[in-house]
């Protein structure tokens, strides 16, 4: 992933592979390293809600608790909707593989 992102640095789906590569390194246990990642997903132009939940959850994850409940207020200023339900219809519904995820979000607060 890195490579992808070195050869198109201004590739505009960026954003979403920088969340992406945030939430492998979550689920691989390496929250200090996810954390950039996630810094860099939140602040991609185009990935509306999720680069600012990816980092919320990386936040989460390393115990940075009021920082990430500042990222989750900005998902739900961009996306009202989000909880629980919103985010498992994001991921179609096959979730088994991203349980990590929804746990640091409910660590938060987010709800079905």
């Amino acid at each position: 992933m890195r490579q992808t992102l070195r050869l198109s640095p201004r590739d505009p789906l960026g954003g979403f592979l920088k969340s992406i590569g945030a939430q492998a390194l979550m689920g691989l246990g390496r929250h200090a390293e996810a954390k950039p990642w996630a810094v860099e997903a939140a602040g991609h132009v185009n990935v509306v809600y999720s680069g600012e939940a990816t980092l919320a959850m990386a936040l989460a994850n390393l115990g940075e608790m009021a920082e990430a409940r500042k990222a989750l207020d900005r998902v739900l200023i961009i996306e009202p909707r989000f909880s629980l339900s919103f985010l498992r219809a994001a991921f179609f519904g096959r979730t088994e593989h991203v349980e990590f995820l929804f746990d640091a979000m409910r660590r938060l607060g987010v709800e079905d």
